[in-house]
C-alpha cells in the first residue's frame, strides 16, 4: 500500500506539473499576442502620420504621381516620400511639393540609382569545338 501511495502522490505532483507548465505557456501566448497587436497599433499610427503629412505637403497631382510610382517601385516611392517629409520637417520645402517638382526630385533619385547600381559584365568564353574528335 505504501509504494501505491507515493505512486498517487508522483502522478499528483506530475499534474500540478504539468498545469503550472500550461498556465505559464497560455501567459506567454497571450503577452505575443498583445506584443503583436502594439506593434501593429504602432504601424498603422506611423502610416496614418505619414499620409496625414504627405497630404499636407503633396499637391493632389504630386500624390497621384506619387500613388502610381508606389504600384510599380514601392521601394522607390517609400524613399521618395521619406525624403519628402524629412526635408518638411526641416523646413526644406518652401509650400507644397509640385508635380513638377516630384518628377525632378525622381530624375534624380533614378539618376542616383544608376550611377550606384550593380554593373553586370558578361565574359563568354569560346566553346571548344567538338567535331574534330569524332573522328
Amino acid at each position: 500500500q505504501s509504494t501505491w501511495g507515493i505512486r498517487k502522490k508522483m502522478s499528483n505532483n506530475d499534474d500540478e506539473v504539468e498545469a503550472y507548465k500550461q498556465k505559464k505557456m497560455s501567459e506567454m501566448q497571450s503577452q505575443q499576442i498583445q506584443q503583436q497587436r502594439q506593434k501593429a497599433e504602432q504601424q498603422q499610427q506611423q502610416a496614418e502620420m505619414k499620409r496625414s503629412i504627405l497630404m499636407q505637403i503633396l499637391t493632389p497631382e504630386a500624390r497621384e504621381r506619387l500613388s502610381r510610382i508606389r504600384l510599380v517601385k514601392e521601394e522607390k516611392a517609400d524613399r521618395v516620400e521619406s525624403y519628402l517629409i524629412q526635408a518638411a520637417q526641416q523646413g526644406k520645402l518652401g509650400g507644397k511639393v509640385t508635380d513638377d517638382y516630384l518628377v525632378k526630385l525622381l530624375e534624380q533619385v533614378n539618376q542616383g540609382e544608376s550611377e550606384r547600381g550593380p554593373k553586370v559584365k558578361i565574359q563568354r568564353r569560346k566553346d571548344f569545338d567538338d567535331d574534330d574528335d569524332d573522328e
